[in-house]
């Protein structure tokens, strides 16, 4: 895969928690390396109207 800085990408994310009033979504981003050895999960909170299901 070759891909340049500027690119846009698609990633998997899990919706872990959700906030109707604030129509946002916390979820956790899986796959992501800390030192490129060790696993480690991101959690992150956006807008949910920027999702597609898969």
């Amino acid at each position: 895969m070759n891909v340049n800085i500027g690119d846009k990408v698609k990633m998997e994310a899990t919706i872990v928690d959700s906030n109707e009033g604030a129509k946002t979504v916390k979820i956790r981003i899986e796959g992501l390396q800390e030192d490129n050895y060790t696993p480690a999960e991101r959690y992150i909170r956006v807008k949910s109207g920027n999702f597609e299901k898969q």
